[in-house]
């Protein structure tokens, strides 16, 4: 018997792409397995949660000896450590039995691991990882890190303790923009020329967080984005990375043109301290966070030395942060606190040019931008957040 041989590296970068899919609580125990076969020119990486897919390919170091060839299930967190606690180049992998053997034959013989193997016969297998020619509605190349960091985005602008499966839980890719909605009073906008997508994909927003640690792990390689009106199909272009979700049949949400245009003067405010605070005031709140739970922003002093004033529940708790803008008009708005907090925090790793467009005196909703260069491209991140009713 041969056993595959493969570059250590090249195999923990491949099972770091796949295994992003695989559910913490699956449907069946074989979803929560990692699939590793070898046809003794390639080996490959395949799991699926069930619903996505994602794929890996790498090149077998000595397919001039005919390895054996074989598919297998294993438990991914065993298997991942197996091979990221070792420190081989390369290192064979073998099925004995019923039993994997990952080996490191640099060394000697007698440093083995040796892993269960899944049962398989009910996982979801993935025949097919792009829609069929035919069927196509996008057939576009997008920067893996883009799509990564938009679809991280937007996977903030989900309720804490949500799923992301709800009636309005959909992220909508188009020409120019991607963007989300929470259905009630909370949009994140993803802006970039990068986008160049003919017609609209809607994509179930619980998806998002396998899908952008998958794609993150390619760093900056360029995608193929294709999809059909049921399958969404992102792989490289040889094909040894693939990633596959279904589409979302259901009118996307629109985003007004107005939500996209610059209302009343911009406050610049640092961000990071702006969160900081506003989670510090929380603490305050005598009962659990809710939409019940409302503080007031008030904007005073003039341009040169104006001051954004947080005060929660009619007095309860205040801090004040200092603040650029060009006018001195005085400005009083009301947000609850838990969405509030939920927008700062989708903005409080980014730039310190994060702009805060709180309108005038009768705007019902404010705005955030930021704007930042990811994979070669300037991209602007933007929230839309509805002011509060004060009661």
């Amino acid at each position: 018997m041969v056993p595959s041989l493969v570059k250590r590296m090249d195999l923990v970068d491949a099972f770091n792409f796949v295994k992003s899919v695989i559910p913490l609580k699956p449907i069946i125990e074989a979803d929560a397995n990692v699939t590793l076969s070898s046809d003794g020119k390639t080996f490959t990486l395949t799991a699926s949660d069930g619903i996505i897919g994602a794929k890996a390919v790498i090149p077998l170091s000595n397919a001039d000896k005919s390895p054996e060839p074989f598919s297998v299930g294993c438990d991914p967190k065993r298997f991942g450590k197996a091979i990221q606690k070792d420190t081989a180049d390369e290192i064979s992998i073998a099925k004995v039995g019923f039993q994997l053997h990952v080996l490191d034959p640099q060394e000697s013989e007698d440093k083995f691991v040796t892993l269960s193997l899944g049962n398989m016969r009910r996982a979801t297998v993935i025949t097919r990882w792009e829609p069929a020619e035919d069927k196509r509605l996008n057939n576009v190349e997008i920067n893996a890190e883009i799509l990564a960091e938009a679809f991280s985005f937007l996977n903030k602008f989900t309720p804490e303790g949500k799923e992301g499966f709800g009636k309005h839980d959909v992220v909508v890719l188009g020409k120019h923009l991607a963007h989300t909605t929470n259905g009630v009073n909370l949009r994140g906008i993803f802006a970039s020329k990068a986008f160049t997508f003919d017609s609209e994909v809607s994509i179930q927003k619980g998806h998002l967080v396998a899908l952008s640690k998958s794609l993150a792990c390619l760093k900056n390689e360029m995608m193929v984005f294709k999809n059909s009106s049921v399958v969404v199909g992102i792989h490289n272009k040889d094909m040894t990375r693939c990633i596959t979700a279904p589409t979302l049949v259901k009118a996307p949400p629109v985003v007004p043109s107005e939500y996209l245009a610059s209302k009343g003067e911009p406050l610049l405010v640092d961000i990071k301290a702006l969160t900081k605070g506003l989670d510090r005031l929380s603490t305050s709140n005598y009962n659990t966070l809710s939409t019940l739970t409302g503080v007031d922003l008030i904007v005073s002093g003039e341009a040169s030395n104006s001051k954004l004033q947080l005060i929660l529940d009619e007095g309860k708790a205040s801090q004040s942060f200092p603040a650029t803008r060009e006018g001195n008009q005085t400005l009083e708005k009301t947000s609850d606190v838990a969405t509030l907090l939920m927008v700062l925090k989708a903005f409080a790793k980014g730039s310190n040019a994060t702009k805060l467009f709180l309108g005038d005196a009768s705007s019902k909703y404010m705005r955030l931008v930021d704007i930042k260069e990811v994979g070669g491209a300037v991209n602007a991140y933007i929230a839309i957040c509805s002011y509060a009713r004060k009661v």
